[in-house]
């Protein structure tokens, strides 16, 4: 191979030109180093660094320092290259070829964070030389002009040609979707009265709203003028968006204060739902639009969909959910029953003898006009329309208020939602009375919510585990909580392996509840207590009712 230098050069021309080299090397803007792969220690040692390398990671580098030592963050996954960026480098020199990607990095103090432009070029089996440099500011110009191209110039959200652009890739999926036509009543009067400004300031104060109340998923864009339209995803029922037009209906409709001046709008919303028939961006906006117009008919309807059958059935869902609204306010129409549970007792013959150990509260609605329903009519809906957390403090209140009419030695447990989030929980556990125990479900353990229920458990809640086995968790990590009990679906009752599920709720320190327990199941009760299982509870002894005199 012939030199990259000519051997006829004189040695004050190869002086010069390596000045020049090495004045490139200092000046350039670009970040340059040298590393070696050490065998030994797994890692690349440094062995040059120019000073734009320097500048730009915020670390003066000393020369033999090991890269996953000094630079943090390099050793974490980065989805854009597959893998960290110290393996990519190591692959680089494995391949013995130069590689080359743009990519986002997130280091541990935030001082790299941003977008990346990188080069790898292995110089000889250990050696590799890298260039890279900050494209963080191209990034965001180019994030810009997609914007302008894509957003509302007013509110910032979405328009109309990208959002058609993009109802149009999702009905690709096959997922269910409906979309929202959302037409701002009586809106230019605001603008004649109060002028463009306050106008225009209301607009995206509208948009705000409206945003805030969708769903992560959902998309919104700005029609034009005051209309707003929305992509909802994943909404197999037509309950499912009428109570999302819902919510959005009462955001809009909220006073706005401007200047000393408040205004008040509502809105006419049409609902249209993904069909056989309507499976198109056009047939979605159309059916939409057509809707919103027979909403504007409907004086004081908030919303309408397109099919008649369609708005029946979704205007019922709502109404559960307005008038549970009024329940929570009433004094008279939710009301708590309560299930015994019993302790079994072998050395007694009649099961309804059983001593009572506890009790179980349950909700029940007084309806006004549909007499007294069960969870199974309403929770769905409640826990749709986000009241699970109000309805978990008032059943709380209700069952402490409870627990002061009963013995000491007798429990009474609440049943706690799966769908309340962390803060919720954590208000909760910070409220709580002592003297009550809750019950969760499997589903409803994650790291989220695992610290509220040791909270709640070190302030001397008791803590009762719902339905073993019917969910798909981590046994080790939830048989390692302390539980003060531990209930067995009625599912299992008959089951082969409810031995081996009694023995691994005894080898945790915990006591057995069976449940579902039923007229025609005393001989279930007789191998329940041969298993050593401490508690029952079912229809056998009663079916939930007010709570008795003590």
């Amino acid at each position: 191979m012939s030199s990259c230098l000519d051997s006829s050069m004189d040695l004050p021309v190869l002086y010069t030109d390596l000045n020049v080299l090495n004045l490139a090397w200092e000046k350039s803007p670009i970040g340059c180093m040298i590393w070696r792969w050490d065998e030994f220690r797994a890692d690349f040692k440094l062995l040059m660094a120019n000073p734009a390398s320097q500048e730009m990671t915020q670390h003066r580098w000393a020369l033999g320092e090991w890269l996953r030592e000094k630079a943090p963050g390099h050793d974490q996954f980065n989805t854009t290259l597959g893998m960290s960026l110290a393996d990519w480098y190591r692959k680089a020199l494995g391949s013995q070829k130069e590689l080359k990607a743009t990519f986002y990095f997130d280091d541990a103090d935030g001082s790299l964070t941003g977008h990346w432009e990188n080069s790898c070029t292995p110089i000889n089996s250990t050696d590799i030389y890298m260039m890279f440099r900050s494209v963080s500011a191209e990034v965001r110009d180019q994030q810009r002009l997609r914007d302008a191209a894509s957003k509302d110039g007013l509110t910032g959200k979405y328009n109309q040609e990208h959002f058609r652009y993009l109802v149009t890739e999702i009905l690709k999926l096959d997922e269910p979707v409906a979309v929202l036509f959302i037409d701002i009543d009586r809106f230019k009067p605001v603008n004649d009265c109060y002028g463009h400004a306050v106008g225009d300031e209301f607009l995206v104060e509208l948009s705000d709203r409206i945003q805030l109340a969708l769903r992560d998923v959902d998309i919104l864009a700005r029609y034009g003028g005051d209309e707003f339209v929305c992509l909802l995803r994943n909404v197999e029922r037509h309950e499912q968006a009428a109570m999302i037009a819902e919510r959005v209906s009462r955001a809009i409709a909220a006073p706005w204060q401007c200047d000393g001046i408040t205004l008040t709008v509502r809105a006419s919303i049409g609902i249209a739902m993904r069909s056989p028939s309507v499976n198109t961006c056009e047939a979605l906006f159309r059916e939409s639009d057509r809707a919103m117009y027979c909403c504007k008919e409907r004086h004081g309807c908030p919303f309408c969909f397109a099919s008649e059958d369609d708005h029946i059935a979704a205007i019922s869902a709502v109404q559960i959910i307005a008038d549970f609204r009024e329940a929570l306010k009433a004094d008279d129409q939710l009301i708590l029953h309560y299930q015994e549970i019993r302790r079994l007792d072998a050395a007694i013959l009649d099961p309804q003898d059983y001593p009572v150990a506890g009790y179980e509260a349950l909700i029940r609605w007084q309806h006004p006009t549909r007499g007294l329903l069960y969870p199974n009519v309403f929770l769905g809906y409640v826990e749709q329309a986000g009241l699970m957390a109000e309805l978990t403090r008032w059943v709380i209140r209700e069952a402490t208020r409870a627990k002061k009419q009963l013995p000491e030695h007798i429990y009474l447990a609440v049943n706690i939602s799966p769908l309340l989030d962390a803060d919720e929980m954590s208000a909760i556990a910070q409220t709580i009375c002592p003297s009550i125990s809750v019950e969760v479900t499997e589903s409803a353990l994650n790291e989220a919510t695992i610290s509220p229920l040791l909270e709640m458990r070190s302030r001397g809640v008791g803590l009762l585990l719902d339905d073993m086995g019917t969910a798909h968790s981590n046994l080790k990590r939830t048989l390692s909580l302390p539980w003060d009990g531990i209930k067995i679906d009625r599912s299992f009752k008959y089951s082969a392996i409810l031995p081996e599920m009694v023995g691994i709720i005894q080898k945790c320190g915990s006591r057995a509840i069976i449940e579902g327990i039923e007229a025609g199941d005393e001989e279930l009760l007789e191998r329940c207590v041969d298993l050593g299982i401490e508690y029952g509870q079912g229809w056998l002894w009663d079916r939930g009712g007010p709570l008795p005199r003590y």
